[in-house]
């Protein structure tokens, strides 16, 4: 189980540790339903993991414009296992997207120091 809290603009956030080749951080991600990737982080911050570059993608966002962005790839500790995910390379703060959140429950109790839990669905 993944837990974290609301902050006080109403955003859920979670920490997450992130490896890269150069070194290993502890990061508050926040947990973006509008964002279909698995994770987003800062420029300064995959050149400070030193991640590597592995590709080009595209997105559209919420005010229909296109932007190309590039993907790395790190490792994330994710409910007790070191996980490869793919990184976009963003300009605004680390975001969790819906792609990692598959196949776990998301709970926000939505109240300003309200908690976060992401915990693993049953498999049938």
């Amino acid at each position: 189980m993944i837990s974290g809290t609301v902050n006080s603009e109403l955003e859920a956030m979670v920490r997450l540790w992130i490896r890269g080749p150069g070194m290993e951080t502890e990061a508050e991600v926040l947990v973006d339903t509008g964002f279909n990737g698995f994770l987003a982080l800062p420029s300064k911050l995959t050149a400070k993991l030193g991640l590597r570059r592995r590709s080009v993608g595209r997105a559209v966002l919420a005010d229909g414009s296109e932007r190309s962005f590039d993907i790395y790839e790190a490792l994330i500790l994710w409910r007790g296992c070191m996980v490869s995910v793919p990184v976009a390379d963003a300009s605004a703060e680390p975001l969790l997207g819906t792609n990692l959140l598959y196949g776990n429950e998301l709970v926000i109790q939505m109240i300003e120091g309200g908690s976060v839990l992401i915990s693993e669905l049953p498999r049938s």
